[in-house]
Formats: structure tokens, C-alpha cells, sequence
């Protein structure tokens, strides 16, 4: 017997049949398997939370050495991607028109001295 297969306008693979079902598994053997899984996750979340007790410990250590707030170094460690995004800052048309204007009206007046 032959499987028809067709492509939809989505580019996909679509066969007769569809999706295979997920296996039946017991109610023991989902049991176990949540139970894995919920260790898996509290050892995880254990190991972040460690990370991120170190890092705020030492951010307390520096801000107390050198003088510095807290908040200064966990910027500093994290990268400071929450507080210092670059905003959107959209050239306008003005904008560029006096810099472009401006630099030629400044050419002769500043002379660079090479030493």
C-alpha cells in the first residue's frame, strides 16, 4: 500500500495518517518519570540559585572595598542589560542636515596642529 504524501501551501509535509499518539504509558511509569523530572528541575533551580548568591556576595564584598554601591557592581556583572539597553535613538532629517552643515561651516575654523 501506498502512503499518499502532500506539500501544503505551507511547505510542509503532510501525510494521510497525521501525527503518531504519544505512547500510553502507566500510571506508575508517569509517576516516576514526573518525579525525575521534578528532581531534575529543584537541582537545577538549587544551581542557579547558588550562581546567583555568589554573584551577590561579591557585588556586597567590592561595593564594601571600594566604596561603591551594590547596585553598581550587579550591573557590572549582569552586564547592565536591563538598565542600560540602548534606547532608540532615530536620526532625523534636521539632525543630519546640521551636522553635515555644520562640519563644513566649522572646516577652516579649527586648525589640527600636528606635532
Amino acid at each position: 500500500m501506498v502512503r499518499a504524501v502532500f506539500l501544503s501551501n505551507r511547505r510542509r509535509l503532510i501525510s494521510r495518517h497525521g501525527r503518531r499518539k504519544a505512547p500510553k504509558l502507566s500510571r506508575e511509569a508517569q509517576q516516576a518519570l514526573t518525579t525525575q523530572r521534578r528532581e531534575k528541575r529543584a537541582d537545577e533551580d538549587a544551581a542557579v540559585d547558588e550562581v546567583l548568591t555568589y554573584i551577590d556576595e561579591q557585588a556586597t564584598n567590592l561595593a564594601r572595598r571600594f566604596g561603591r554601591s551594590r547596585r553598581r557592581y550587579l550591573e557590572k556583572f549582569y552586564i547592565s542589560s536591563a538598565l542600560q539597553r540602548k534606547q532608540h535613538s532615530k536620526t532625523s532629517a534636521w539632525a543630519a542636515f546640521l551636522h553635515f552643515k555644520s562640519g563644513k561651516f566649522n572646516a577652516g575654523m579649527f586648525p589640527v596642529v600636528i606635532e
